[in-house]
């Protein structure tokens, strides 16, 4: 939040007069500034999962999660659900899913009632089991080191699978006796967990043996230790340690909660984790379990629990979706250092280790020897809005809007106030700073920049007019003791060691004129953090680097030096980590879009909300522990450089999908497309769990490009008017400086007839032998009669060829052309009048009619192009351009030749056709040009395919309008449906009337209540038009959206004002009757007369006094009026 840069002055006088003093509280010295936390992150209904109640959770050997779920398993990359349920896996009976098992063969195992499916490289198997599961459903399954998939029922069935067929335990005598909750494998066999006791079945499988002490307990869930001992959680007795020597039993007496426990998992360090039916999740530390309390997490049973990786842990609940857990890598400040308001502005700590905290309309807070002591206006600060804060060894300094205040550390007090009847240019102090000699600069709006004297008395720096009313916001003493002060809209000045001041503006070269904050590197370079982004200063040139060199916002507010290598730097947006190595790179190059790797730290690394504050100085500090404190609108954050890890995650890519209009196929097997197959559709990711918005893809196609195309975040490639050919897709992905091996797919599309090298080869090679064996008889007279029967059998073959030939001009829609140049002879097919309209002439006048018709612009680049292939080795000739058609209008063409050559590789004869792409271009310029109006289209657009099914239709594309409208980036739009958008309040019966139109392929209009990203309520106008085919068939919807809330509201206040307007008629009607009739009694009185003086003098008297109050009344109800409709002025 840029704050006090935007607020009005007199909104803040009246903030500040609620200001109050807030308690302090006590805590030990020696308290750590923060408690490590977990990161939460909920996904249910809203946000792609089927459904909110999670029966089990894995992880494939892909590093896929699948989530079970009762309407269907959802396929999860960290960003994008694949939801597969019986609507799109004909062979499946039911979409609930109980119980998932990773494959030793790759993919996973899927239990539903009464069938296993298994899922592996976009394949499904679905094994049908209703011979062996009656009556009943699969409860559990796993597969063991032997590749058997294990089955438990709930009616006591226990079989597995191999090899697709069902192997029944013979030793198991329990079938209908006892309901398997829980099986397991370990190196000791098989466990069985049921409702009425545990069992073991030995490696052999010949043996089932109960184990003791568990005679009467109902097993809920097994997990098995990396020592082989076992994890027991039970329905009614808590959690047990079962090991050779002992059991140990966990109850609510040892820290749980509840004792039904309905989860157990086993974290990579060890440490063993339990879910309970009603009471959340619980971890056991030092022989006892304690609540793990989540921040945004509802309060729910947890049915499964999985380690994704060491540091992301997975829970499925009872009724509140899945929900992801990570360390927090940016902490916040303990409760324990109370704070007196959430919104923090400056942050110093003096070097007695004291931290000072501003705050918005509180005042200050200050920890010191951990405790916290709050002022405000009751001990003497000026206001309660602090700007700034800064220190010397006896005082520390507090700029306020209303002066500058000294807190005596000798005193413990507020002891003077210095405000313009003490020098100073203006009461608002935007930043304050100590120098290395204990000087105290102090910068205020209206061109001020003062020097507090030991004295007390207040020095006015001398500043050129042009400064004079200039906000100075931030101030830096560089290692050379020259005095940087950064403005707001007019740059810099420096004031050298010896009082030499120079200014910087955009006249010298500087590309910003907010400057917020400044920073020295290990060079002696000056970095500033401005509105522009970060610019360095290398003493004689300006570089900016922003969001095109790689940065992850341009407004920066502060920058830290970690001492690890890296800057922190601050802005709306949250923290970006830049390592020093990628800055002095990008100083050093030459190249104006050097690319700097950032790493964005938000909400998902721990951040309360990543609004930091700026506008304020200092905003952020390096303490003397090394942590780094920043402001924000929700507490201080903070990061703590020595428990942060630098390493970075690796990145993999994945092909997911190939399509062809709506049709995916099969990519593993190899794909040829027919001819005339020109348009498809390649689906990737990158499976992410951990910041999936971080990763940028890029791709390409490698027989058309060897450069690889920036996708963004963009997980679809989209390929148009391939020409027939081997294409190999590439797709690779990068996040935070680290780069994925590309992933490949290769396809072929096959060519027309017309369209082969054979083909081709075969009427070049049928026109040069009939010409050399026509050329060769000529000139033989001796074999006259053989060379005429010869020559009849070459005319008729030569006939045939050219039947063929003019078959080709006839279907290709293409100019057949040959161009003998030994004769220097051009032959135009059939189609060149039709085609183009000109008729062919001499062969020798028609390489004049090609030349004389291509456009001016063209014709040197043509020819030049012509010649260079037939002088060259090259065997193929193609070149763009314009031509002339008969009608006078030039077309584009695409001219493409065949080059015949002799044995020395002398060009001898070229065989080529003409395309008129004119109209090919024309679309595409439109296209183009309809792309640009709907991305700039100020109303929300977005695209959709056509399925109207339980989960809605994709989203394929939104513009800028719509991201400015609900605050959701395309990234975050694109693969959700509509619908998660929508919410409690959102109209279902309008909803239920769009989708009954969609289905009849209607458009419909519609206003319904959606929700903002921020989860802000809004009505919006949704215009919904179905797109067809030109078959018919309904391929995708078009929705025009635009924000109705404001509209809406200023007819509601129309109402009121006329429902007022209409309320102080009706009664003012009555009010105005009974003056008005008695002026009209009056009247009639004096018409009655004759009347006395006295009386008349009375009568006048009456008059007079109703018209008075007649006059008051409507002087009222013009007031009213007035002020009705001033109340909707004010709201719009």
């Amino acid at each position: 939040m840029l704050f006090f840069r935007l607020i009005d002055f007199k909104l803040l006088l009246v903030v500040l007069l609620f200001a109050c003093l807030t308690n302090t509280m006590a805590n030990p010295v020696g308290s750590p500034w923060y408690q490590k936390t977990f990161v939460s992150k909920v996904w249910d209904n809203k946000s792609g999962l089927p459904q909110n109640t999670v029966f089990d959770l894995q992880k494939d050997h892909q590093g896929f999660l699948w989530v079970a779920t009762e309407e269907g398993m959802a396929r999860f990359d960290g960003n994008t659900f694949e939801v597969y349920n019986d609507f799109n896996i004909a062979a499946l009976a039911s979409s609930s899913f109980y119980a998932i098992s990773p494959s030793r063969k790759g993919g996973i195992w899927a239990a539903i009632d009464n069938a296993i499916v298994r899922f592996h490289q976009n394949k499904f198997l679905v094994v049908d089991l209703k011979k062996h599961v009656k009556n009943s459903r699969i409860s559990c399954i796993t597969e063991d080191a032997q590749g058997r998939l294990w089955v438990g029922t709930q009616s006591g069935e226990l079989f597995y699978l191999l090899n697709n067929s069902v192997f029944l335990v013979k030793a198991w005598a329990f079938s209908g006796k006892k309901s398997i909750q829980a099986l397991v494998t370990s190196p000791n066999g098989l466990y069985i967990g049921t409702d009425g006791g545990l069992y073991q079945l030995d490696k052999e499988l010949k043996k089932v043996t109960q184990v003791p002490g568990y005679e009467t307990k109902y097993i809920r869930t097994l997990a098995v230790a990396q020592d082989h001992s076992l994890w027991i959680g039970t329905k009614e007795h808590g959690v047990f340690h079962h090991t050779q020597g002992q059991d140990v039993n966990y109850t609510v007496k040892d820290g749980l909660a509840e004792n039904f426990i309905t989860a157990l998992s086993i974290a990579p360090d060890g440490t063993l984790w339990a879910g309970t039916l009603t009471s959340g999740l619980h971890k056991l530390e030092k022989s006892r379990f304690s609540p793990v309390q989540l921040k945004g997490v509802p309060e729910d049973g947890v049915r499964a629990i999985l380690f994704s990786s060491p540091n992301i842990m997975w829970l499925g609940t009872a009724a509140s979706g899945l929900v992801q857990l990570k360390p927090a890598e940016v902490q916040m400040l303990s409760p324990t250092f109370k704070e007196s308001n959430k919104v923090i502005l400056p942050i110093y700590q003096h070097p007695n280790g004291d931290v000072w905290m501003g705050t918005n309309g509180t005042g200050v807070t200050r920890i010191s020897k951990g405790k916290s002591f709050s002022y405000s206006k009751l001990q003497g600060l000026a206001t309660d809005l602090a700007l700034s804060i800064a220190g010397t060894k006896g005082a520390v300094f507090i700029g306020t809007p209303s002066g500058l205040n000294r807190f005596n550390l000798n005193t413990g007090k507020i002891d003077r106030t210095y405000t313009q009847q003490d020098g100073l240019r203006s009461d608002i102090i935007q930043a304050i700073y100590a120098d290395s000699k204990e000087k105290l600069w102090i910068a205020t709006r209206s061109g001020g920049i003062h020097l507090l004297l030991p004295t007390g008395e207040i020095q006015k720096a001398q500043l050129p007019k042009a400064f004079a009313n200039i906000d100075f916001v931030s101030i830096f003493e560089d290692r050379q003791q020259n005095m940087w002060f950064g403005s707001r809209g007019a740059g810099m000045v420096r004031i050298s060691a010896q009082g030499e001041l120079t200014n910087f503006t955009i006249t010298q070269g500087l590309p910003a004129g907010i400057i917020d904050c400044f920073y020295q590197d290990p060079e002696g370079d000056l970095w500033l953090g401005t509105d522009k982004g970060l610019v360095c200063f290398t003493g004689n040139r300006f570089i900016l680097f922003n969001k095109t060199n790689g940065l992850h916002f341009n407004g920066i507010y502060r920058i830290l030096d970690d001492g690890k290598g890296s800057l922190w730097l601050s802005g709306t947006f949250g923290l970006q980590r830049i390592a020093l190595q990628e800055l002095q790179k990008a100083k050093e190059s030459k190249t104006k879009n050097t690319q700097i790797i950032a790493q964005l730290f938000d909400t998902s690394d721990g951040m309360y909300n990543a609004e930091t504050n700026g506008g304020i100085f200092p905003a952020g500090y390096k303490l003397q522990d090394g942590t780094l404190w920043f402001p924000t609108v929700e507490g201080v954050a903070i990061v703590d450089p020595a428990s942060l890890k630098m390493q970075k995650e690796p990145v993999n890519t994945l092909v997911k999908a190939f399509r062809v209009g709506n049709k995916e196929l099969d990519f593993l097997q190899g794909i040829v497309l027919p001819a005339g197959v020109n348009t498809i559709q390649i689906d990737y990711t990158s499976i992410q769990f951990n910041k999936p918005a971080s990763v940028n893809f890029y791709y390409r196609l490698k027989e058309l490009s060897d450069t690889w195309e920036f996708a963004d975040k963009r997980r679809t490639a989209y390929f148009t008017s391939l020409e027939p050919g081997t294409y190999t897709f590439e797709v690779k992905a990068e996040m935070n400086g680290v780069w994925s091996k590309p992933a490949q797919l290769t396809f072929e599309i096959d060519p027309f007839f017309y369209q082969t090298n054979w083909f081709t080869a075969l009427i070049v090679l049928t026109l040069f032998l009939a010409g050399f064996f026509v050329k060769k008889f000529l000139t033989k007279d001796q074999q006259e009669k053989a060379l005429k029967q010869l020559v009849a059998e070459r005319t008729k073959e030569l006939n045939t060829s050219n039947a063929r030939f003019k078959l080709v001009n006839k279907i290709t829609f293409l100019v057949i052309w040959e161009y003998d140049l030994a004769q220097e002879e051009l032959y135009w097919g059939e189609s060149f009048e039709s085609i183009l309209g000109h008729r062919s002439a001499d062969k020798k006048e028609n390489m004049r009619i090609w030349y004389d018709n291509l456009h001016p612009e063209d014709a040197t680049r043509v020819m030049s192009s012509f010649d260079k292939a037939i002088k060259s080795d090259t065997l193929t000739w193609q070149e763009e351009y314009r031509f002339r058609k008969g009608d006078g209008q030039y077309a584009s063409i695409i001219n493409k030749a065949y080059i015949l050559r002799d044995d020395q590789g002398n060009a001898t004869r070229m065989l080529g056709s003409i395309q008129d792409v004119t109209k090919a271009k024309e679309e595409e310029q439109r296209l183009k040009l309809l792309e640009s109006v709907i991305t700039n289209a100020t109303d929300a657009v977005i695209i959709t395919d056509a399925q109207v099914d339980a989960f809605g239709p994709k989203i394929l594309y939104v513009n800028k309008a719509f991201t400015k409208m609900t605050g959701y980036p395309k990234e975050e739009a694109i693969g959700q449906s509509p619908r998660f958008l929508q919410g409690p309040n959102s109209d279902r019966e309008e909803l239920d009337r769009m989708k009954a139109a969609l289905l009849l392929g209607e458009p419909c209009e519609i206003d319904v209540v959606n929700y903002r990203k921020n989860g802000e309520e809004f009505i919006v106008n949704m215009n919904v038009s179905p797109v067809t085919d030109q078959k018919g068939n309904l391929t995708h919807f078009i929705s025009i959206e635009r924000d109705f809330t404001e509209r809406r509201e200023y007819l509601k206040a129309i109402e009121d004002q006329n429902s007022k307007l209409r309320e102080i008629a009706w009664i003012q009607s009555h009010v105005v009757r009974a003056p008005l009739a008695r002026i009209l009694g009056l009247i009639y009185l004096l018409e009655d007369g004759p009347h006395s003086k006295e009386d008349l003098q009375t009568i006048y008297g009456y008059i007079k006094s109703s018209g008075l109050e007649l006059d008051t009344i409507i002087r009222d109800i013009v007031k009213r009026t007035e002020e009705v409709e001033k109340e909707v002025e004010v709201m719009f």
